[in-house]
């Protein structure tokens, strides 16, 4: 559309052979407000329609070259100038020219000799609901336009509130959420419930199963939690595997227990991961109280972490309620954490070794390296209390790995120095086991510090070996062919399953010290003592008594036929310097 004198103007492409019709039409649609441009015959119209992009052609039928019905196809057919609207101008009135007209295209029909008026009153008409027709297109294509950009803007919003893996509200969404439910339980008198979940032991299944594994047990964990909830409450995932309820108009905890342990139930349901067995995981969880625990959002959630570590050091799949006695174990816990950052870096650990004694001569026939921790301000660290915590935030494997080390070092610098060979016993963690590259570990500790195979082995706790059998199984093939020996720690604490051990390529089972204590008192358990030995023989196996104290304990093992003993009766966990001693009086203990 272009300005003539003033007011808008189209311009009308007009067709014809006859040089007198077209000055005829030209003058009529100049004085009438239009531009007009010519074509005389069909194979310029199409190129100048395509070139000029006309409001409006008028289109004679009867053209050299390709006639007029001819070139509305052609002009259909041009994504260019397919809208413009084409009004047949012919000397032919037959019906079915008519019919063709409108047939390849045309919106209209006139018939010569035509009336100026009913001319230009039908080019009006047709411009003006084509005008109303690109009117409507330009307000659709903007509504679309502006659809597109709302849901654009959806997508982000969703993306910056909610996790992209499970779709679950985000920290961000979650603090929003608890700032409304804290302004919300103000204004109205009310308590909600903040409970924090995670899951236990969820590395395992990223190591043994892949990451991609352990982000469809996530997503599926996730649509549980959601199913165990009101649309009042929110589930949300802080990261990796912590996720948090938002239980808002339930009260107090225990009102709100029910919904908790739905959501633990759930939780602890098995799931099928692609082609791996079905596998089942728990959750620690803790919980915290507005306005009882904290009025605040941050203490809220601080408070309910604190519950679900305490949840953890207490053994696991279970639930804790925060109280004020665990803000001074969170902070222990925050000191314990940044302590063992350091003693990693600094190698700040040390290995004690206690003897482990063949019962019948009472020579020592083997060691357990013992992994130690002393902080000058605090003392021995006991392994119960920082052990967890290393496995916790991931630097077990490193620990475990320094110990691997220093304990070959150690036992190759005694062989070197003339004393008499033997096994050093150390301890393998669960994470260890299930990172996979346990064997290249040991294989290359052995290469470097140039100790024999046949003089290290390898202790896994019966709680490890059972918690994933099949896969135990083949790392314990794979090390055994290394020529290390292999002992199950622990055992009889109540993970036993027959059918794997006799599967396990085991040396020895040591036996837990909670038999060893009560054995003297308690004939029951006396008679589990000696039902384990009896069947570690017939196995093949060696027994290995742990915490022995007396010399009753050590008269029934003996009578019991037990292999070997270690414990405080024969000697405590000594440093190097003094096992050396030890080993130098002649490896017998009196």
């Amino acid at each position: 559309m272009k300005d003539v004198g003033g007011t808008p103007s189209h311009t009308i492409l007009v067709v014809d052979d006859m040089p007198a019709n077209l000055r005829l039409v030209v003058g009529l649609l100049q004085a009438n407000g239009f531009l007009a441009v010519v074509a005389e015959d069909g194979e310029e119209s199409v190129q100048r329609a395509d070139y000029v992009r006309p409001d409006l052609i008028l289109l004679d039928v009867k053209l050299p070259g390709i006639d007029g019905f001819e070139v509305c196809r052609r002009l259909k057919a041009n994504p260019h100038t397919s809208d413009i609207p084409v009004i047949f101008m012919t000397v032919l009135d037959d019906e079915h020219d008519k019919v063709t007209g409108f047939a390849v295209g045309g919106v209209d029909y006139v018939t010569k000799p035509f009336h100026p008026a009913e001319l230009i009153a039908r080019v009006r008409a047709h411009l003006a609901l084509r005008t109303t027709q690109q009117l409507t297109e330009q307000n659709q294509r903007l509504q679309r336009e502006i659809r597109k950009r709302e849901e654009a803007e959806s997508r982000l919003q969703f993306q910056a509130t909610h996790d992209a893996l499970t779709g679950l509200p985000n920290r961000h969404l979650l603090l929003d959420r608890l700032e409304q439910a804290i302004a919300s339980a103000q204004r109205d008198g009310q308590c909600f419930v903040v409970c924090l979940i995670d899951l236990d032991r969820f590395k395992r299944i990223n190591d043994g199963f892949g990451h991609a594994a352990g982000d469809k047990l996530l997503k599926i964990l996730a649509g549980r939690l959601s199913a165990c909830l009101r649309k009042s409450d929110t589930a949300a995932r802080l990261a990796g595997d912590e996720f948090v309820l938002l239980l808002r108009y339930q009260g107090t905890i225990p009102q709100a227990q029910s919904t908790i342990q739905r959501v633990a139930a759930a939780i602890a349901q098995p799931v099928r991961l692609g082609a791996h067995r079905e596998i089942t995981v728990t959750c620690s969880l803790g919980c915290s109280a507005f306005p009882s625990d904290a009025t605040r959002a941050d203490d809220l959630l601080r408070f309910a972490d604190c519950a679900m570590y305490r949840a953890k050091e207490v053994g696991r799949d279970n639930l804790q309620l925060y109280n004020a006695d665990l803000r001074c174990s969170l902070e222990e816990r925050l000191w314990l954490e940044g302590e063992l950052q350091r003693a990693v870096a600094e190698e700040a650990f040390t290995l004690h070794y206690q003897p482990q004694v063949d019962i019948n001569s009472g020579k020592i026939c083997g060691m357990e390296a013992l992994l130690r921790w002393y902080i000058p301000e605090r003392g021995y660290i006991a392994p119960s209390r920082f052990i967890p915590v290393a496995e916790e935030v991931g630097l077990i494997g490193v620990i475990g790995e320094w110990a691997l080390r220093q304990a070959c070092l150690q036992n190759k610098a005694w062989q070197q120095a003339g004393l008499p060979r033997m096994r050093v016993a150390v301890n393998l963690s669960g994470h260890q086991l299930t990172r996979g590259d346990i064997e290249t570990v040991v294989e290359r500790t052995l290469t470097e510090t140039g100790l024999d195979p046949a003089w290290l082995e390898l202790e896994l706790t019966e709680g490890i070996s059972m918690g994933d059998p099949e896969h135990v199984i083949n790392v314990m093939t794979r090390l055994k062919a290394m020529g290390v020996s292999l002992a199950i720690d622990d055992f009889g604490t109540g993970y036993s399953n027959l059918q794997y051990l006799k599967r396990f390529p085991v040396d020895r089972l040591k036996l837990d010290g909670s038999f060893v204590r009560e054995m003297t008192d308690c004939p029951r358990t006396l008679a589990i003592v000696d039902a384990i030995i009896a069947m570690s023989h017939r196995l093949d196996l060696k027994v290995v008594a742990e915490m022995v104290e007396t010399a009753e304990q050590v008269r029934l093992l003996a009578d019991h036929e037990c292999d070997q003993a270690q414990g405080y009766y024969f000697s405590a966990a000594l440093p190097a310097e003094q096992f050396t001693v030890l080993l130098q009086a002649g490896s017998v203990l009196v």
